[in-house]
């Protein structure tokens, strides 16, 4: 777990980092946007955005650690948080927390939904839409890898059973041989 959030917020510094460098680069065609004067105090749409993210990348390392009755909780105040005030960032960590198997909430077609809906938004911060597409990614491969898991464990279910047909087949054939052998030694003692 700590490995793929790491490659996580690796891969979201780059993505960011690469965002922000092909924005100093000014295109041929392309003329720039006005720049918006930010006070001292307001943070770029950027700076909030990447602030988001690595608070969403501490909160996510912070609920793979808590018990189900507290992720439980977690959910509900995400829940309340996300219809007072819908934002991405409330998105983005309800699809975490409902992304988390083993709970009584897990929902992967939600999860995957409220991801589709920031990705698609093309008015929404890149920063946000590629943290989202990551994660959206990262819970495709989740749900294949169970998939594929759920194929093998019914793979090795068939074999278990094969073999206790085969067990019982060959358990048979002893007993039937032992008869033989039995019956052969009586029928050569008689003879004598």
């Amino acid at each position: 777990m700590p490995r793929n959030f790491l490659l996580l917020f690796a891969i979201c510094l780059a993505t960011a980092g690469c965002v922000n460098l092909g924005r100093m680069v000014p295109q041929p065609e392309a003329t720039p946007a006005p720049v918006r004067p930010h006070s001292a105090t307001e943070p770029s749409p950027d700076e909030a955005a990447m602030r988001d993210v690595a608070w969403l990348l501490d909160y996510y390392q912070h609920i793979t650690r808590q018990s189900r009755a507290s992720l439980e909780n977690k959910f509900r105040q995400a829940r309340r948080e996300l219809d007072d005030r819908p934002s991405p960032r409330h998105q983005l960590r309800l699809a975490m927390l409902v992304a988390t198997p083993g709970t009584r909430y897990h929902n992967h077609a939600q999860a995957t939904s409220w991801l589709q809906d920031i990705i698609k938004d093309e008015q929404q911060n890149s920063t946000l839409r590629d943290f989202a597409l990551l994660l959206h990614d990262s819970l495709d491969r989740q749900q294949q890898d169970r998939a594929k898991l759920n194929t093998l464990n019914a793979r090795i279910k068939d074999l278990q059973s094969n073999n206790q047909t085969l067990q019982e087949q060959l358990d048979a054939l002893k007993a039937i041989e032992k008869s033989l052998f039995e019956r052969d030694k009586i029928e050569d003692t008689t003879k004598k």
